[in-house]
């Protein structure tokens, strides 16, 4: 009975999925940047996760891409926010999450 309770255990944490890495970017963005504005930076290490949901006109409007959507999430948690910068890109499954700098026009 111990033996058929341990393998229980086992294939429990080994089935735990966590967030894996799967590259850095220098900068991210789901529209065009215009070089002769001064951007500046809104937030600093933003996570997409823990960003608040986007309105629902929003994300009918939005592609169904999974990487645009955190994106867009990420950069809608600032006021201004129009772009990323020094992005970490993590997976877990078919999920992703995005964690870098809002940049975008101070308002």
């Amino acid at each position: 009975m111990k033996n058929y309770l341990l393998v229980i255990i086992a294939f429990f944490l080994c089935s735990c999925q966590s967030w894996e890495k799967i590259g850095t970017l220098t900068v991210a963005g789901t529209r065009n940047i215009d070089s002769k504005t001064d951007y500046v930076e809104l937030a600093r290490y933003v996570d997409s996760r823990k960003a608040k949901e986007l309105p629902k006109f929003v994300r009918k409007s939005m592609s169904n891409e999974p990487l645009n959507k955190e994106i867009d999430k990420a950069v809608a948690s600032a006021d201004g926010g129009e772009f990323l910068k020094n992005v970490q890109v993590f997976t877990k499954g078919s999920k992703v999450r995005i964690i870098g700098d809002v940049w975008g026009i101070k308002k």
